[in-house]
C-alpha cells in the first residue's frame, strides 16, 4: 500500500456553527492526514504527540499508521476557536502551541519509504523551508506543501522559496493572488504542479502555464474548517495511487464537499469509500454495447494491432526510432481546415511523391530529417525549432505548406524540448521509468 507522511500535527479546537458550539479535533496536519487515509492510503503524521491523548483525538490515533514526533502535554497542543456564521469564518482564538517547537532534526533519518511527504505551513514559511530541505536530504521521493493567508501576505518571498522546493503545492485563491499578484499570473516550473482551491467554484490545476479549471461540487456548508487541507490530503493520496493530477483533484473536491457538510473532521473518519465527483450526465457510456463491440472485434481475423512499421515510420531497429516517435506523436492533431469556425476540409496533399492524408502526411514529413539531420530530434533542437524548419518539414510537392495550425505545431515542438531539458529527461529515460 502507498504510504504518505504528513508533517504538521493536530490541534484542540472549539467550533461555532449554525448556532452550535462543539469541541473537535483540528489542525492542518490532522485534516490532511485523515483525508488521505479516507482515500485508501497508509498515513503517518509527524507532529506534537499529546500524552495522554485527549478523547477528541482518539479517532486520529486509530486511523494513523503511526504518529511520530516529540511528546507534549495536551495543554501544549495548538488550540483554535473558529466561528462560521452567516457564511463568514472568524478565528476567535489561535495558538500554535507545541507545533512551533518542532525541529527538522527530529524527523526520521530515512524518509525514502514514503511515497509522498506533505509539509503543512507550520505557522511560518521560513520555518517550513528547513523541513522540506531536510526531507530532500533524507531521501524523500516527492514533496508537497501548502501555505496560509498570513504567510502568503506577510512572507510571499518565503512562500515562493517553499514552492520552488516542492513538487506539488496547494493554496487558495486569496493566497495565490498574494503570492503571484493575480490568479492569471500563477504558474509553475516544468515538472511541478500547483493546485488552487476556489471554494464553491472548484479548483485550478496549474501545470507550467497550462491551467485546468474544475467545477465545484454542490453541497450545503455546515462547517468549512479544514476544507483546503482535506482537498490537499485527498489529492495527494490519489496522486500516489497513480491518478492524473486533474482527476486526482477532481475527486478531492468531492471529499472536501462532503466533509464541510458535517462538523469538523467527522466525515473523514467514516469507513465507507470516499465520494467521487459526479460526471456530466449528458453523455453516458453504454457499457453493454462496448462489451459487444469488443467481443466482435476480437474475433475478426482482419483486425490486427498496428505495429508502427509502416512505410511512413522508421525502419524496424532504427537507432532514432524512439526519439522520432516522441517528437512526431506529440504533433498528431489538427488535420483539417475550418470555415466560419466549423470543419471545412481534411488535409490531403502529395508529399515525397505520394498523396497522404492527415496523420500519415505528418508521419511522412517527420521522416525527412531522420537520415540527413539526426540532431533534429534532440530536445535541444526541438526547444529551438524555427518557423522555417517547420515549414520545410511539411512542405508539399507543389511547394505549399498545407499543414493547418502550423503555429500550434511549432509551439508544441518548442515546449516539448524546453520541458525535456528542464526535467533532464530523454525518451529512453521516460521509457525506462515507465517500465
Amino acid at each position: 500500500m502507498t504510504h504518505l507522511l504528513v508533517i504538521g500535527g493536530a490541534s484542540s479546537d472549539i467550533l461555532h456553527f449554525a448556532g452550535q458550539k462543539a469541541a473537535s479535533a483540528g489542525g492542518a496536519g490532522m485534516y490532511t492526514a485523515m483525508a488521505a487515509q479516507r482515500c485508501g492510503v497508509q498515513v503517518s503524521m509527524f507532529g506534537p504527540r499529546p500524552d495522554p491523548c485527549p478523547e477528541r483525538l482518539q479517532p486520529v490515533t486509530e486511523h494513523l499508521s503511526e504518529w511520530l514526533g516529540p511528546h507534549f502535554s495536551p495543554e501544549e497542543l495548538p488550540q483554535f476557536e473558529i466561528s462560521y456564521e452567516q457564511g463568514k469564518t472568524e478565528y476567535l482564538k489561535k495558538s500554535l502551541g507545541a507545533e512551533r517547537m518542532l525541529s527538522p532534526n527530529e524527523l526520521p533519518i530515512d524518509l525514502s519509504k514514503y511515497d509522498l511527504i506533505h509539509v503543512t505551513p507550520l505557522g511560518d514559511a521560513v520555518r517550513q523551508l528547513p523541513f522540506i530541505q531536510a526531507c530532500r536530504q533524507r531521501g524523500a521521493k516527492r514533496i508537497s506543501a501548502g501555505t496560509d493567508l498570513y504567510n502568503a501576505e506577510e512572507q510571499p518571498q518565503a512562500v515562493r522559496a517553499v514552492l520552488e522546493e516542492s513538487d506539488y503545492y496547494f493554496m487558495n485563491r486569496r493566497e495565490a493572488e498574494a503570492v503571484f499578484g493575480s490568479l492569471a499570473s500563477a504558474k509553475t516550473e516544468p515538472g511541478k504542479i500547483l493546485f488552487v482551491t476556489l471554494g464553491e467554484k472548484g479548483a485550478l490545476v496549474i501545470q507550467g502555464d497550462f491551467v485546468t479549471q474544475l467545477q465545484g461540487v454542490p453541497c450545503k456548508v455546515l462547517d468549512p474548517t479544514g476544507a483546503g487541507d482535506t482537498f490537499c490530503g485527498a489529492t495527494g493520496a490519489y496522486l500516489v495511487q497513480g491518478r492524473h493530477p486533474v482527476m486526482a483533484a477532481r475527486s478531492a473536491t468531492a471529499l472536501a464537499a462532503q466533509m464541510i457538510e458535517h462538523p469538523g473532521p467527522t466525515a473523514l473518519f467514516w469507513p465507507d469509500p470516499p465520494p467521487d465527483a459526479p460526471w456530466d450526465q449528458r453523455v453516458v457510456v453504454n457499457e453493454s454495447q462496448v462489451q459487444k463491440v469488443t467481443q466482435l472485434v476480437a474475433t475478426l481475423p482482419e483486425v490486427t494491432p498496428f505495429n508502427f512499421a509502416a512505410p511512413e515510420n522508421p525502419p524496424v531497429g532504427h537507432p532514432l526510432a524512439l526519439e522520432w516517435f516522441f517528437v512526431s506523436t506529440l504533433q498528431q492533431f489538427s488535420f483539417w481546415t475550418t470555415d466560419n469556425g466549423k470543419y471545412h476540409l481534411p488535409l490531403i496533399a502529395s508529399i515525397d511523391g505520394k498523396e497522404q492524408k492527415g496523420s500519415d502526411y505528418l508521419w511522412q514529413g517527420y521522416l525527412r530529417p531522420l537520415e540527413n539531420d539526426p540532431e533534429f530530434f534532440t530536445p535541444q533542437r526541438q526547444a529551438n525549432h524555427t518557423q522555417t524548419e517547420m515549414e520545410n518539414l511539411f512542405r508539399a510537392d507543389d511547394g505549399t505548406v498545407p499543414m493547418p495550425a502550423l503555429d500550434l505545431h511549432l509551439t508544441q515542438a518548442r515546449q516539448y524540448g524546453q520541458d525535456m531539458l528542464a526535467l533532464k529527461l530523454t525518451p529512453h529515460e521516460v521509457v525506462r521509468q515507465a517500465q
